[in-house]
């Protein structure tokens, strides 16, 4: 047998690899969508609060190669609550496939207001995690995991899960988005001593089909690397190397009165490398969506970033945003010209995700015609920006000794070779938006962190639209030379 401890259906002699579920995506595309039905699971499962569905545990000594002492197990979440579309599971080796079924002995019901004698045979599970010894030898802790349409996210050793990674996003930015999902996973088995776990998946959804390989490789940064073949049925807005994660307030925006943390965020900036610029883009929560888009021709990485590492900027034990992992993107082989989006919108609390940052190619995939990609998430701590002085805190507030009069501060990491007494060769490259600053941007050296602060005001016109925006950007030079990341910000008065 290929496994002792799950109940396998009968095993079938095939390979399966990438070209194999890439196969099955092109016939999928070919044919009709099959529409849902929208009730694939029992009314007591689909009426499920979230507080119940959270005490729907798996028997972790039912996990997929528990017995096996293998460096990775797999625990398989029960479907229920929002989770109502099943996905089908198989276990591979080079050789054989075998379906995992659903069995409801593998879960512990007792905390969740379920009778298990009144549940029906189901058709997959809702998806599932896995586990390795991330962080203390012999203890199996969460790696990754895979629920929800094409959704996962993975940690980074000493981390808290935060945000979210998809395998694919359809029309995020566009009004009417929406969301083709894993149908199938096959998972597969390692040796002993493995140090990575290959897991194949068949995407599907009414504009596109796609095959996935994902090999996951844990460690002190997390590193997933992803390939994908998609057959859009039709010209859609495919976003690729899709993120998705939470900001619900932080230092430049207003506090909500009722809430007592000073900052409430899974990420506070989008970081975007091309070619020799890196841009950063502090995140918002804004009153409607957004939009903002980098151009790039030579991208070498994106990726939604937690900078603020400090404890004391959240002030919550049971949240702990300080280790929410940063998420990655590296491509992998040649991309073709494109554009970076951050897209945005309103959250009310910190319960929904309201950021978006992904790839977009400057020409559309084609209908019926496949398109290939791949790159590495890197789950981590570590910021990926070593060659220039990177932006620390984004700070913007009224000044209140001249109302109407909104002050922006931004703190610099210390340039390379950095002196406090050569602050006069810096100088700055600033865009105002088409507004007439009422302080341009000064700079200062700020002692008690040996950082360097520029500060700037403006004021907002008397005429301007609730809908108005204005484009901001700002860069530390040295002899006229970029010597910092670009800092870009969308200021909605």
């Amino acid at each position: 047998m290929l496994i002792s401890t799950i109940v396998l259906r009968g095993y079938e002699r095939e390979h399966i690899d990438f070209s194999r579920v890439s196969q099955m995506a092109e016939e999928l595309a070919s044919q009709p969508r099959a529409q849902s039905s929208g009730a694939t699971i029992p009314a007591m499962l689909e009426s499920m609060s979230y507080d119940n569905y959270r005490h729907l545990r798996f028997r972790q000594d039912r996990a997929l190669w528990y017995e096996d002492e293998l460096p990775f197990r797999i625990e398989f979440f029960h479907l229920g609550h929002l989770f109502r579309d099943p996905v089908v599971i198989h276990e591979y080796t080079d050789s054989h496939v075998q379906e995992i079924p659903f069995i409801k002995d593998y879960f512990d019901y007792s905390k969740a207001e379920v009778d298990p004698g009144r549940l029906p045979k189901l058709p997959g599970y809702a998806g599932f995690r896995v586990k390795y010894p991330l962080n203390r030898p012999q203890l199996y802790d969460d790696l990754i995991v895979f629920q929800g349409a094409s959704y996962f996210r993975a940690l980074a050793r000493g981390s808290a899960y935060g945000l979210s990674a998809r395998g694919l996003g359809v029309g995020i930015d566009q009004g009417a988005e929406s969301f083709p999902r894993f149908t199938q996973f096959w998972l597969g088995k390692p040796q002993p001593g493995s140090k990575q776990l290959r897991i194949l998946a068949l995407l599907e959804g009414d504009a596109v089909t796609g095959a996935y390989e994902f090999t996951v490789q844990p460690g002190v940064h997390t590193l997933v690397e992803v390939r994908l073949r998609v057959w859009p049925r039709e010209e859609a807005a495919l976003c690729f190397a899709p993120l998705t994660s939470m900001f619900f307030f932080g230092e430049n925006t207003d506090s909500p009165v009722t809430d007592w943390r000073p900052e409430v965020h899974d990420s506070d900036g989008l970081l975007v490398h091309d070619g020799d610029t890196w841009n950063w883009l502090p995140l918002r929560n804004p009153d409607s969506p957004t939009s903002n888009t980098i151009p790039v021709n030579d991208l070498k990485g994106f990726g939604l970033l937690q900078r603020d590492r400090r404890f004391k900027a959240y002030e919550d034990l049971e949240a702990h945003y300080e280790i929410r992992p940063s998420a990655w993107v590296t491509p992998r082989g040649e991309w073709p010209s494109g554009e970076v989006v951050l897209y945005e919108f309103h959250t009310v609390d910190e319960t929904t995700d309201n950021v978006n940052a992904f790839w977009r190619p400057t020409t559309p995939p084609p209908a019926g015609q496949p398109f290939e990609l791949a790159y590495t998430i890197s789950w981590r701590f570590r910021e990926p920006n070593e060659e220039t002085a990177t932006i620390l805190d984004t700070l913007i507030g009224e000044n209140t000794l001249d109302p109407g009069v909104t002050v922006f501060v931004v703190e610099f990491s210390p340039p390379d070779d950095f002196n406090p007494a050569t602050l006069a060769a810096y100088s700055t490259a600033f865009q105002d938006g088409g507004l007439t600053p009422k302080q341009s941007p000064v700079l200062q050296h700020n002692p008690n962190t040996n950082t360097v602060r520029v500060f700037f005001s403006l004021v907002a016109p008397a005429d301007r639209k609730p809908e108005d925006d204005y484009p901001l950007s700002l860069q530390l030079l040295k002899d006229d030379q970029p010597a910092s990341e670009k800092w870009i910000y969308i200021w909605n008065p």
